[in-house]
């Protein structure tokens, strides 16, 4: 994982952010997002693996239902557009 070591006053902008937080540069692109770490976390875990075979996986991705990923996030824009200003 790449650690980005940021300056006070970029703290201080993300500590007073609630929630989730868009990280833009200075020409208002885009550069990713931001999730605050969760106190009751104590560590991120990398490399869990799932429970589910991947014959297990494969059958599941094959049920009928759901919906495209841009469709799910389409509802939710429409649902919560506080959330995603």
């Amino acid at each position: 994982m790449t650690e980005v070591v940021l300056d006070p006053p970029a703290i201080t902008q993300i500590q007073q952010g609630e929630n989730y937080l868009r990280i833009r540069d200075a020409k208002g692109r885009v550069l990713g997002y931001f999730v605050p770490a969760d106190p009751a976390v104590k560590q991120v875990v990398f490399g869990v693996k799932s429970p589910l075979s991947a014959e297990e996986r494969e059958m599941r991705s094959r049920e009928p239902g759901g919906k495209p990923l841009a469709e799910f996030w389409a509802e939710m824009r429409q649902q919560h557009p506080d959330k995603f200003q």
